[in-house]
């Protein structure tokens, strides 16, 4: 089963949800906001996880964390809060289906 993961990246916590292939929430909970944490936050919570998206916010340190998932196996992207609507008041859960688009 495919997994798609969205994280709302602050200085000290992420928000993470993960969908499942046809759009149910399959986790959502929070984890420390360091490349490891999140790694292995995906990894546990998100087995098959084909692609994470972060928020690229200011207080998003979005590069090195999209750096660190690639290089530890995940396809990550950030993206611009301003193209995603914010009418779910839970980023991350707005965030995931992007990644599901071109599959």
């Amino acid at each position: 089963m495919s997994h798609y993961v969205g994280l709302d990246v602050s200085l000290k916590e992420t928000s993470v949800c993960v969908l499942d292939a046809e759009g149910a929430v399959v986790w959502r909970g929070q984890c420390r906001s360091e490349p490891a944490a999140l790694a292995a936050t995906v990894r546990k919570r998100a087995p098959e996880a084909r692609r994470v998206v972060l928020e690229s916010g200011t207080l998003s340190t979005w590069h090195e964390l999209c750096m660190k998932l690639g290089d530890d196996g995940f396809q990550a992207a950030a993206c611009s809060w301003f193209f995603i609507a914010s009418s779910v008041s839970t980023p991350s859960r707005n965030l995931t289906p992007l990644m599901t688009l071109g599959n």
